[in-house]
């Protein structure tokens, strides 16, 4: 019995271990976020909100336990009922070497999809967070910005072209993999060894 109740404890302690510090490798993540924000042109396009749900994925490449590059995708689904992606490239710094740390969250890239008629997602996606990660689980607040295109022949009859963009205040989780596998088998040594001395 007195190795059984070893056994799970000495298992447990390898799987906290796994959740360590960030070593260099292969690291992605999944997240799902709410964005709350509106048009700034109320007067020419209507009362209309820019709230929305986000679910995105990124996968790129930890370098050091601090910085992360990578890229990624966001599906934007709006509460007026319309859809738009973002194409990103992802800057991260984590600000610990520790498996309890605060980060910030640099993205930027291109958005596409329709809003409305002649509003179109044309153009550049930004995104700036701050938030804190425990183990693998992620959260922060942020901004977001995705631009818009309102062409000439709609309700814009005096311009070309009117760029629009869509702001909004945003609240994300997060879960993150990868970029431990070293961390892990450097700690899973030390219990496996002291399960062996005890025995």
């Amino acid at each position: 019995m007195k190795k059984v109740i070893l056994s799970i404890v000495l298992m447990l302690a390898a799987l906290t271990s796994f959740s360590q510090n960030l070593e260099s490798g292969y690291r992605g993540f999944a997240e799902a976020g709410i964005c709350r924000g509106s048009l700034p042109d109320a007067n020419v396009l209507g009362p209309m909100n820019a709230n929305r749900l986000n679910i995105s994925t990124v996968h790129g490449y930890q370098f050091n336990p601090r910085f992360y590059l990578g890229g990624g995708l966001v599906n934007h689904i709006y509460t007026e009922g319309y859809y738009s992606i973002s194409l990103f490239a992802n800057v991260r710094v984590d600000f610990l070497d520790k498996s309890k740390t605060p980060f910030i969250d640099f993205r930027g890239g291109h958005s596409f999809g329709d809003f409305v008629e002649s509003l179109d997602f044309d153009g550049g996606y930004l995104a700036f967070s701050a938030g804190f990660r425990f183990n693998h689980s992620n959260i922060s607040l942020g901004w977001e910005g995705s631009a818009m295109e309102y062409c000439k022949g709609a309700k814009l009859t005096d311009a070309t072209t009117c760029h629009l963009v869509a702001n909004s205040f945003m609240i994300k989780f997060g879960f993150d993999w990868g970029g431990r596998a070293e961390t892990y088998e450097k700690n899973y040594k030390k219990p496996r060894k002291l399960y062996t001395a005890l025995l």
